[in-house]
This record gives C-alpha cells, sequence and structure tokens, in this order.
C-alpha cells in the first residue's frame, strides 16, 4: 500500500515543535479549529500558521455537536477559519451523540445535523467536505443514504490491518490508525494517519482543480541537529578527524557520499545514489542541485528504502533534481575536502533545509 503519513491534533497535544515533526516525515497535520456552535480550540491559530511555516500541508476540521443546528455550526467554523486558506478540504467529524453533556440525540436529528452542515459548507463555496468517523457510531447514528458515499471518507479504526468501512463508503481517503502515537515534537500522544496514495498523489488531492506546483530548492542546505558531530576527510568513520561541527550549524550541501544514501527527485519518488557500497549517480553542484544517473538502470522506489514499493525506473545519463536526500549512511560535503555524517548507524545527525 502506497501511503503518506501525518497526524492531526488539538489543543489536547499542548505546545507543538514543529519543525521537529517535519523533520520526522510527516507530511500533513489536520488541525481542530472549532467544537459546536461557539467553542474555539486555543491552539488553532498557532497550530495552522507554524504547521503551515514547516512545509506540511494543513487540513482543518470542526467537531460536530449534533445538539446544534448544523447550519449554525458551519456559520461558527468559517468564522474560526477566517482568511485562512487549508491546504485540504474542510474535515467534519462526526464521532458525538450527544450523551457526553446530557443531551442524547436521536438518529434522526444526528443524521439531519450532519446533512445539514455539509449543504452548507458547499453552499458557501467550499470544497465539497471530508467526513471523519469510525463505523462504530456511524452504523448506528446516521440514517443510511446514497449520498453519504460521494464525500470523502477520514475513517478512524485502531489496531487492524486494515479499516472496517462505516455504510455508505467502500474506500477511505484518509485513515486514522492511532491514537497514541509517539512524534517527535508533540509532548502528548497524537493520532497518526495515512493518505491513500503516494506523495504526488496527495498533492494533487490539495491542489483539487488548480495546476499541482511542486517547488525546487534553489540551495540545499542541512541544519545540525546533534550536540556535535566530528568533520572528516572523506566520507567514513575511518578517515582523519579534522574539526567539529556544533548544533544549529547551518551548512550548504556540495556533494553527498556514503554506503546507503538515497535522492528524492520528485514527491514521494526516490532513488539509491549508493547502496551496498555501489554508486549509481554522480553530484552535480548548482542551483538547485542535481544528480546524474552512472548506472545502467536504477530502480524508483516511493521510499528511501529497498523495501518500499518499486514504482519505476532511471537509467543511464538520466539527469535528477534532488529534492531531499536520506539514508542509512549518508554524508555530506560542505567544503572541499570536509565531510560529515548526515545519518549513520540508524541515527540522524543533521535535518534538511531547502530555501
Amino acid at each position: 500500500m502506497a501511503a503518506v503519513p501525518g497526524i492531526d491534533v488539538s489543543s489536547n497535544q499542548g505546545v507543538i515543535d514543529w519543525s521537529q515533526v517535519a523533520a520526522s516525515g510527516q507530511r500533513f497535520a489536520f488541525i481542530r479549529s472549532s467544537m459546536g456552535r461557539g467553542g474555539v480550540d486555543s491552539r488553532f491559530s498557532t497550530n495552522f500558521r507554524q504547521a503551515r511555516d514547516n512545509g506540511l500541508l494543513v487540513g482543518v476540521y470542526h467537531l460536530i455537536r449534533p445538539e446544534w443546528r448544523g447550519v449554525e455550526q458551519m456559520d461558527h467554523f468559517l468564522a474560526t477559519l477566517g482568511e485562512r486558506k487549508p491546504d485540504l478540504p474542510l474535515a467534519l467529524d462526526v464521532e458525538l451523540d450527544g450523551s457526553d453533556v446530557g443531551k442524547p440525540q436521536p438518529p434522526a436529528a444526528i443524521t439531519a445535523c450532519v446533512r445539514e452542515a455539509i449543504h452548507a459548507l458547499e453552499g458557501r463555496g467550499q470544497r465539497s467536505p471530508i467526513i471523519y468517523t469510525g463505523s462504530w457510531f456511524w452504523n448506528d447514528k446516521i440514517i443510511p443514504s446514497a449520498e453519504w458515499g460521494k464525500y470523502d471518507l477520514w475513517i478512524a479504526h485502531y489496531g487492524v490491518t486494515a479499516p472496517k468501512m462505516p455504510m455508505g463508503w467502500t474506500d477511505w481517503q484518509f485513515w486514522q490508525y492511532s491514537e497514541r502515537g509517539s512524534v517527535p515534537g508533540v509532548r502528548n500522544n497524537c493520532d497518526l494517519n495515512w493518505f491513500d496514495g503516494t506523495l504526488l498523489d496527495l498533492l494533487k488531492y490539495a491542489a483539487g482543480d488548480q495546476p499541482v506546483e511542486i517547488p525546487k530548492p534553489k540551495l540545499l542546505r542541512a541544519r545540525v541537529t546533534a550536540s556535535m558531530i566530528n568533520v572528516r576527510k572523506a566520507p567514513d568513520v575511518t578517515s582523519e578527524d579534522i574539526g567539529d561541527l556544533l548544533r544549529g550549524d547551518l551548512i550548504e550541501i556540495r556533494n553527498i557520499g556514503g554506503k546507503s544514501a538515497w535522492i528524492e527527485f520528485e514527491p514521494g519518488q526516490w532513488a539509491a545514489y549508493s547502496f551496498n557500497q555501489a554508486r549509481f549517480m554522480e553530484w552535480q553542484a548548482g542551483s538547485p542541485p542535481r544528480a546524474r544517473v552512472t548506472a545502467a538502470l536504477v530502480n524508483v522506489r516511493s521510499g528511501a528504502d529497498i523495501n518500499y514499493d518499486k514504482i519505476g525506473e532511471l537509467r543511464a545519463a538520466d539527469m535528477i533534481d534532488v529534492l531531499s536526500i536520506d539514508g542509512g549512511d549518508v554524508w555530506i560535503e560542505f567544503e572541499l575536502g570536509q565531510w560529515a555524517a548526515f545519518a549513520s548507524a540508524g541515527r540522524r545527525f543533521m535535518e534538511l533545509v531547502s530555501e
């Protein structure tokens, strides 16, 4: 299954370091904005801005309270959103029946509330919303209708290899597969999600009817995240130690090396620069940096490892842009003859900074 990782958060997660979230490989985030007809998540504004600033695709969700009319809640939802423009369609969180506040609603009332909310958003020029729910709730509390299946589903189901579909759907767009995820930068546990597709599919989904624009980095730089890194004459721990880099140092990537280094040249498309000490490409300095394939054939995969799905091939002399780098043994040359480890033996010492 090709899938893209992301998280969803609310004020329950407290203060989040979104730079760490982005560096950990999360590609999107759903952020709670509002609840019912008057509640506002206290971390919404900050989370939205910082997630966006750190390069994540951002979605926004509203918690439906069925004891209030759907149109009133959507007025509040859009007022809370203001001038902000999320990357993903708005999402409606459908998981409450009113019992938590002593006002349980029958299925007919819950269904009417959800339907009114959806139509209110569509009537205000919004894309058709995503519906977040679980079959445990939807199948008992929502009256079946053929119309539900035309909306994208964000399904919640934990501890399974495939989620159980609510009535009305045969597939999902997003799957919340854990409610107790541990992600760097998030102090408390958070929900973990998959998008059903590749990163390029996610970018197309976010763009909707608009053309997909993939920014190319003018420079490729790295920031040191370890407390200290040895600088060596060559990309190997056995090479002579000639200096140190310290946490926060920002370096330009002039060349890469290592025994297991991978290049992302299109969103979600990775090819091995080197693997098991065999070299498949040569670095082409410039702005943006590029690489030329030197092997007869290089497999393209959906991630930086041979365990990811093969999704294509590159051939000798092909030139590719360098969007990102990763791997198990990656070294960066930042001055002529000065190398430092980006990653080695399962540890990551730097984070990529594209400018």
